[in-house]
C-alpha cells in the first residue's frame, strides 16, 4: 500500500479512537485537517487504491440535503452572525467528518479498517479508564482519590508512586468505583463505550457463524470490559444504552433467521424455537444482574420513578427554571409523599436538579419550540440564551441543556432542520436494516443499523448533536454505509 494511503489508514483510525477523549481537540482537529486535505488530493487527483470514483449519486440524498441545509442556514437564521461562526465550528467540522468516513471507505477500499480495527480503536478510551483504574485501586494515584483527576496530577502521582529512592510500598486501596479517570464527562466513556459494544457484537456474531471461538471469546471480552468500565464509572445512561444495544442485536438476528426460514417454506423447529426462548432467558438474565448490581452501588437509581415523577409535579416549568422551586410545589411535593420519611420528600426535591429536573426541561422544552420554529443561530448554547431572555435574568436552576438532543436541535436549526437530521439517521437505519435482512448476512448493514439507531435513541435522552460527538456519528456511520454498499453491490 503506497505511503499516502497508509497515512490516511492510520491517522484515520487514530481519529476515530481519540474522539471521545476529552482535551484532545488540537490533536482531533489537526487529524481532521490533514485527513480532509487527503480526501480532496485523493478525490480530484483520481488516485483512488482500489476503490471506484466517488460520484455524486451513491451519497444519499438525506445527506446531501442536510449538509446543503448547515451551509445555507444562517442566511436565514434569526441570529446569523453567530450561526455563520457555528457553521465555521461543530457543523462544519462534523461536514467534513462525513467527508472522512466517506474517504476511508471510498479511497482505502478494502484495505480499509475492518470492524475489528473499528472496535479497538473505540476501546482506547476504556483502556485509559480501566488502566488508571487499576493504578487508583492499587494506591499509585495517592489517598482520598476524587472521581475525576487531571492528566498533571496523575503524571505526579506516578512519579512519586515509582521514586524508589523516596516512596513507601504501595497500598491497595478500596475499589474505586465512581472513579472516571481522567474524564470530567463520564458520558464521554460513555459513548466510547456503547460504540465499541455495537462493533464487538457485530463482530462476535460474524465469528460465531463462521466458527472462530478464538475470536467470539475476543469479543464478548471486549463487551464485558466496556461494561465493566461503564459501571465503574457509574454511568447509568452507558449501561442503559449498551443493555439496549445487546437487546437489539439479538432481536435483529432472530427476526432474520425467523425471516429466512419462513421464506424457505421451513417451519421453525421445536430445537429452534428452544434455542430462542433459551437465548431471551439468558439476555433477561443478562440485563436483571446489571440492573441488580446498578441499584446496589448507585443511590440515583434508588427512587428513580419517583423522582422523574416529580418532575411533572411543577407546576410552572419555565418559572420554576427562572425563579426556583416555590412554596406551592414544594408543599404539594411533601404533602404528596407525607406517608413516607421526611428526608424521602428532601431527596426527591434535590432530584430536581438531575433526574426530576430532566422532566422540567423536556416540559419547558416544548414551550421554547412552539416559540422558535425557525431556529436561532445553531449554537450549542441556544437553550440557555432563549430561558435567560425568559427569564429576564440569569435562571436560578441552570443547565446547560435541555439534555435532550432532538429538543436542542430544534431550538439551534428549527424544526426543518430536526426533521432532515432525523432523515439522515433514518435513512442509514433502513440501509442497513434491509442489508440485515438480505439474502447473505452483511456484518456491515448489522454494524450500520446498530449504530445509527443508537444515535436516534440516544438522542433522546441526552444532548449528543453537538461537538465531537457529531464527529464520531458521522464518521463511522459514513464509513459504515460505504462499506455496506461495497460489500453489497461486489
Amino acid at each position: 500500500m503506497p505511503i499516502l494511503f497508509r497515512v490516511y489508514y492510520w491517522i484515520f483510525l487514530a481519529y476515530f479512537s481519540i474522539l471521545p477523549l476529552a482535551n484532545t481537540t488540537g490533536l482531533r482537529n489537526i487529524f481532521l485537517f490533514t485527513l480532509v486535505c487527503l480526501f480532496f488530493y485523493f478525490i480530484f487527483s483520481r488516485t483512488l487504491l482500489l476503490g471506484k470514483d466517488l460520484e455524486l449519486h451513491e451519497i444519499p440524498a438525506s445527506l446531501i440535503f442536510w449538509c446543503c441545509f448547515l451551509v445555507f442556514f444562517p442566511l436565514w437564521a434569526e441570529q446569523s452572525d453567530l450561526a455563520w461562526k457555528n457553521l465555521g465550528g461543530q457543523w462544519g467540522q462534523s461536514i467534513f467528518a462525513w467527508c472522512v468516513g466517506i474517504g476511508a471507505a471510498k479511497i482505502l477500499g478494502p484495505r480499509g479498517p475492518s470492524l475489528w480495527g473499528l472496535a479497538i480503536a473505540s476501546t482506547l478510551p476504556i483502556f485509559i479508564h480501566l488502566s488508571l483504574t487499576l493504578l487508583a485501586w492499587s494506591g499509585a494515584l495517592g489517598v482520598n482519590i476524587p472521581d475525576t483527576i487531571s492528566i498533571d496530577e496523575i503524571w505526579s502521582c506516578l512519579i512519586q508512586a515509582f521514586d524508589f529512592s523516596s516512596r513507601e510500598d504501595l497500598v491497595p486501596h478500596n475499589f474505586p468505583w465512581g472513579f472516571r479517570g481522567y474524564d470530567p464527562m463520564h458520558g464521554n466513556l460513555g459513548y466510547a463505550a456503547c460504540q465499541a459494544i455495537v462493533l464487538f457484537v457485530v463482530c462476535s456474531v460474524v465469528a460465531w457463524q463462521k466458527g472462530q471461538q478464538f475470536r467470539f471469546w475476543i469479543a464478548a471480552i471486549g463487551i464485558t470490559l466496556c461494561f465493566l468500565s461503564v459501571l465503574i464509572a457509574s454511568s447509568r445512561g452507558a449501561v442503559f444504552f449498551g443493555v439496549i444495544m445487546l437487546t437489539g442485536a439479538f432481536f435483529s438476528i432472530l427476526l432474520r433467521n425467523i425471516r429466512k426460514r419462513t421464506k424457505n417454506r421451513k417451519s421453525c423447529s421445536g430445537r429452534c424455537v428452544f434455542k430462542a426462548f433459551f437465548g431471551v432467558l439468558i439476555l433477561l438474565a443478562f440485563f436483571a444482574t446489571f440492573a441488580a448490581k446498578i441499584v446496589n452501588n448507585d443511590v440515583r437509581w434508588r427512587g428513580v420513578v419517583d423522582k422523574i415523577s416529580v418532575g411533572f409535579d411543577i407546576e410552572n416549568p419555565i418559572d420554576f427554571l427562572c425563579n426556583g422551586l416555590s412554596v406551592v410545589d414544594q408543599e404539594k411535593i411533601i404533602y404528596k409523599y407525607k406517608d413516607k420519611l421526611p428526608s424521602y420528600s428532601e431527596e426527591l426535591i434535590s432530584s430536581l436538579n438531575s433526574d426530576g429536573g430532566r422532566v422540567v426541561l423536556t416540559r419547558a422544552g416544548f414551550s421554547l419550540i412552539a416559540e422558535n420554529l425557525r431556529g436561532i443561530d445553531g449554537s450549542r448554547s441556544t437553550y440557555e440564551r432563549l430561558i435567560e431572555k425568559k427569564c429576564g435574568h440569569p435562571p436560578v436552576m441552570h443547565f446547560a441543556h435541555t439534555h435532550q438532543a432532538w429538543m436542542d436541535i430544534v431550538l439551534a436549526l428549527g424544526l426543518v432542520g430536526a426533521i432532515l437530521l432525523g432523515w439522515v439517521f433514518i435513512s442509514f437505519m433502513l440501509k442497513g436494516w434491509h442489508g440485515i435482512m438480505g439474502h447473505s448476512f452483511d456484518a456491515w448493514a448489522f454494524a450500520l443499523f446498530l449504530m445509527s439507531l443508537f444515535w436516534i435513541l440516544r438522542g433522546f435522552m441526552d444532548s449528543v448533536y453537538r461537538e465531537h460527538y457529531l464527529q464520531m456519528q458521522a464518521a463511522v456511520i459514513s464509513y459504515l454505509y460505504f462499506k455496506q454498499s461495497k460489500s453489497s453491490n461486489s
